[in-house]
């Protein structure tokens, strides 16, 4: 076998081990997180808000794809704000930076997850929320309907389209 013919073969068979883990996780319980939001202006945690749609985005500011889709998301968010919320967790940077893209985009609807101020306890990073979601690439998108269950994930960035489309498998409709 030939060297292109092994790193297609590897990237295939990657291709399918990434679709089966997000494939587990789908219909199963959201794993549970306690994690800090400036925007909110306190811990949030995941099982404390079952009996309401949430979207959990995982982003970075330094994310091309997750830059395009904030717009769309902030907006759709703003306007449905009432049915499900938003929560986007910023990965791969620090608290600062990912707060103040937020608030310098006039991000008002997304709620942005962060690690907690030092001298917080009991709550978690971004980096081991990361993990309970086995989030692999950026931006991914997990929608959780109210009983606290995964009912769609999505990786890559969404259009407004879409990102409505979505939104329908957690029961909420413009």
């Amino acid at each position: 076998m030939t060297k292109s013919q092994v790193t297609r073969r590897s990237l295939i068979v990657g291709f399918f081990l990434l679709e089966a883990v997000t494939a587990q996780t789908l219909f199963q319980p959201a794993p549970d997180f306690v994690m800090y939001s400036p925007s909110l202006k306190n811990a949030v945690q995941l099982a404390k808000l079952r009996g309401k749609p949430v979207v959990l985005n995982f982003w970075g500011s330094w994310c091309g794809p997750c830059r395009d889709e904030m717009p769309a998301l902030n907006d759709v968010a703003g306007q449905l704000k009432e049915k499900f919320l938003m929560l986007a967790v910023g990965s791969g940077e620090t608290a600062e930076k990912s707060t103040q893209y937020v608030i310098d985009n006039k991000f008002e609807h997304l709620n942005v997850l962060v690690d907690a101020p030092s001298g917080t306890n009991n709550l978690e990073t971004s980096e081991a929320v990361n993990g309970k979601y086995k989030v692999n690439a950026y931006p991914t998108t997990f929608f959780i309907d109210k009983d606290g269950v995964i009912q769609a994930t999505r990786e890559g960035g969404m259009s407004r389209k879409t990102f409505v489309s979505y939104l329908r498998n957690i029961y909420v409709t413009p």
